[in-house]
């Protein structure tokens, strides 16, 4: 999952504990549990923010806040969804009249830890390890797809992840710098390769990846 940040931003390196909190929050979003459709766009658009310096935001913006938490705390099991995805649009909608650094304060103080709690289940289940019954039936669904994914020539340079995540870094050495990571099933371009690492690119919406990766988590496709 690849994050693009404002361009008004500046560069703050995240946490490793947190950016990992905000991956699984939103990836359990995009997997569309039980949770709305819609929130994981909105999420899309307010993690970035997390890159600012965090500060408390005014009063009134804290009573909103707790206006709306009392909203989440008092809504019935059905209708909490909803009172979550509303403070969310909330935020969103007034993050340039509330601040940056006070949103990203919303963020890390609020929201993420919120989320985190109300659907800790679907997050458990969406942090499972597959087991290896399931890497295979994803494996033999891709290949049943080869056909749509690219011509056949250029399937010769096509890979596919076969674990649940496969770091993606800038040199063909275990302590380099992770820049990326991929999950199983995502698609990567083969630039070159070793016995042990292969160069890969990967498109993620406008974000392109290039980086090293282990060969031995890379599929082939049958010719």
């Amino acid at each position: 999952m690849v994050r693009r940040a404002p361009t008004t931003r500046r560069d703050v390196a995240i946490p490793s504990d947190l950016q990992r909190s905000i991956d699984v929050v939103a990836g359990a979003f995009d997997r569309s549990l039980r949770m709305p459709r819609g929130l994981d766009e909105m999420l899309d658009r307010l993690s970035p923010v997390i890159g600012y310096d965090p500060q408390p935001p005014s009063q009134a913006t804290l009573n909103e806040l707790r206006r709306r938490l009392k909203a989440v705390e008092t809504a019935t099991t059905e209708r909490v969804s909803d009172a979550v995805a509303s403070m969310l649009r909330w935020l969103l909608a007034n993050a340039p009249r509330i601040g940056w650094r006070q949103v990203s304060f919303i963020l890390v103080a609020v929201v993420y830890p919120l989320l985190l709690t109300i659907y800790s289940k679907e997050i458990t289940e969406f942090c499972r390890p597959t087991t290896r019954s399931e890497r295979r039936a994803v494996e033999r669904k891709i290949q049943e797809t080869a056909g749509t994914v690219a011509p056949p020539s250029e399937l010769l340079r096509c890979r596919y992840v076969k674990v649940d995540t496969l770091n993606v870094r800038t040199a063909a050495r275990r302590n380099s710098s992770c820049v990326a990571s991929l999950t199983l099933g995502d698609l990567v371009r083969e630039v070159r390769s070793t016995k042990d690492w292969t160069l890969v690119e990967h498109d993620h919406g406008d974000v392109h990846i290039r980086g090293w990766v282990f060969t031995r988590h890379l599929g082939r496709f049958k010719g």
